[in-house]
């Protein structure tokens, strides 16, 4: 990049000897990233090298107009410095064009016309100077136009929009813009998160909220701060469902403990929202099942007391509650309370609810060795899935039946399920379902199409900054490499793997995972040496998440047994 070349060319001259190698790589492209690619921040960036290294230089860009505003080393003329560069260019505005540029600042990422008009207008500027004044700043290059689908979307680069913020701090009115954003994107959340999980419209609903989470993040952040628990808590819950499906489990989590440890009174339907999120997400996570079940046992007694107009999400909590009960190995509780939440689901005539309902019925049943029961809930999941005609719903389901046919049932026919649910399109999810059936091909003996499929994929998942939440798929991810490993003859890994996911579900959680686990054990205790698999059972069992996630993703090694 031109930005990056910019900044090595000029750290050679601020430190002599300086290279850009892999452990400030990051750091490099951090500050050229968040300096938006402008040369002089760059340069001015670079000559702080004389006295900082490019991690700390990065990890201080918010206050950048004073890190960057001491010039270079040799003397910067102080008409070239970055803030004496934007004084002159801030100069030359109208009045009007200066104010709308500050109340631009509230906003993160990209925002719509819409957004502009609703928070920016007012106080002087009427909605027709929204038209007028928007053309000005961006021909000014203050302000980008980019295409988005059939809109038009706008955005600050991030050194514009921190200078602006500065220039607006003396004017004492900020706080009533930063409110007017927040309620503004609260209220996009709610209106669109009432589409999730609800049919057709869950798709476009997603990429709504998708396109706006820079402002959501900028929301959540200024209601912490404020102590505006409430509002927070409203914005949060209804984000709930967007990051249950985009798995970003653990940045909900962190959300949703922040403000409910402020231990501030809020209305019991907002509560019972937030501890639905809450249980579902800490539920997920590795050791989090304890915590889990108490939020959601919670929310489900803060549901019973509420208007029928609650009863969709109280039928949630029944269901994910269900989950973690399986999971604990509970599973007379856990189908008494899916069955409860399917009979809602049915009665509000909520189909995306009886899809995941009654499939999750079924993959307990075939935990439960029933696997003919199990064939006749998951079908019916299927076949509500394609009622309700969303993709994404349908492509889970679809991998619900593949997992379930691939380790209780068929393999054939849960590469056939895995197959259409990648061609019906799985989002975030493709990866997912790409490494599962990877195993359904191993399970059918085609060990080179397993290979083929698993380790890009797979390597794909462990990256995801997110995998830690997600114990499902890291417990799949682990014993299907595990199982892959034995066909190639990397036992020690293999045995290390099953141990880690073993020694877990002695805790309590993933207990759906146990048959599987432990037939790869026996497999694997047949074919090795008995000192060697107790060495490698010992290390498995006594590995973190990080060493786990390795050796999921390591090159292929060993031959073909």
């Amino acid at each position: 990049f031109d930005a990056v070349r910019l900044f090595v060319n000029r750290a050679e001259s601020t430190r002599p000897g300086f290279r850009l190698t892999s452990d400030i790589a990051g750091a490099v492209l951090e500050i050229c990233r968040r300096l938006d690619g402008i040369p002089l921040a760059i340069e001015l960036a670079a000559a702080q090298l004389a006295s900082f290294t490019p991690q700390q230089i990065a990890s201080h860009l918010d206050q950048r107009f004073r890190l960057l505003g001491r010039g270079r080393r040799g003397g910067l003329p102080r008409q070239a410095t970055l803030q004496a560069t934007f004084d002159w260019s801030y100069a030359l505005l109208t009045e009007e064009e200066r104010s709308m540029f500050m109340r631009l600042s509230v906003f993160r990422g990209d925002f719509s016309l819409e957004a502009v008009q609703r928070i920016v207008a007012g106080d002087g500027l009427d909605a027709m100077d929204i038209f007028e004044l928007l053309p000005r700043l961006i021909d000014k290059s203050l302000v980008v136009a980019e295409r988005a689908d059939n809109e038009m979307r706008y955005r600050l680069l991030e050194t514009l929009r921190q200078y602006s913020a500065d220039r607006w701090e003396p004017t004492g009115d900020r706080r009533a813009y930063e409110a007017r954003h927040a309620d503004y994107f609260l209220q996009v959340a709610e209106e669109e998160a009432a589409n999730l999980g609800q049919g057709a419209k869950h798709e476009q609903s997603m990429a709504t909220l998708a396109a706006e989470q820079d402002n959501f993040r900028q929301a959540l952040r200024w209601a912490l701060d404020s102590g505006e628990v409430e509002t927070g808590l409203r914005l949060a819950g209804s984000l709930y469902r967007f990051w249950l499906y985009r798995e970003r489990n653990p940045e909900g989590a962190w959300w949703l403990e922040a403000f409910l440890s402020r231990d501030v009174p809020a209305p019991d339907a907002v509560r019972a929202k937030a501890l639905l999120a809450l249980g579902t997400f800490s539920g997920s996570a590795m050791g989090g099942g304890p915590a889990g079940i108490a939020a959601l046992r919670e929310a489900g007694d803060l549901y019973r007391h509420l208007p029928a107009n609650y009863r969709r999400d109280h039928a949630a909590s029944l269901n994910n509650l269900a989950q973690l009960l399986a999971n604990a190995g509970e599973n007379a509780e856990a189908e008494a309370r899916l069955e409860e939440a399917l009979a809602m689901s049915r009665e509000l005539g909520v189909l995306w609810g009886v899809a995941m309902q009654v499939g999750n019925l079924g993959t307990l049943a075939a935990v439960d060795g029933r696997i003919e029961q199990a064939r006749e809930r998951i079908d019916e999941s299927v076949r509500v899935a394609r009622e309700v005609g969303s993709p994404a719903l349908l492509g889970q389901v679809l991998t619900n039946k593949a997992e379930v046919e691939r380790d209780w049932g068929e393999p054939a026919l849960a590469v056939g399920a895995f197959e259409e649910a990648l061609q019906v399109g799985l989002a975030d999810r493709a990866a997912e379902a790409a490494a599962g059936l990877a195993v359904a091909y191993l399970r059918l003996g085609q060990l080179d199409r397993a290979m083929e499929l698993f380790m890009p994929n797979g390597t794909t998942l462990c990256t995801d900054p997110n995998l830690s939440g997600q114990t499902h798929i890291f417990a799949n991810l682990a014993l299907g490499r595990a199982e892959i490993d034995l066909a190639t003859g990397a036992m020690p890994e293999a045995v290390q793997l099953a141990a880690f996911i073993g020694r877990r579900t002695e805790g309590g959680e993933m207990r759906d995972f146990v048959p599987r686990y432990e037939r790869l054990l026996e497999a694997l205790e047949l074919a090795m040496d008995p000192g060697d698999f107790a060495a490698a059972l010992a290390q498995g069992r006594g590995m973190d998440f990080e060493r786990a996630r390795q050796l999921i993703a390591r090159p292929w090694q060993g031959t073909v047994r």
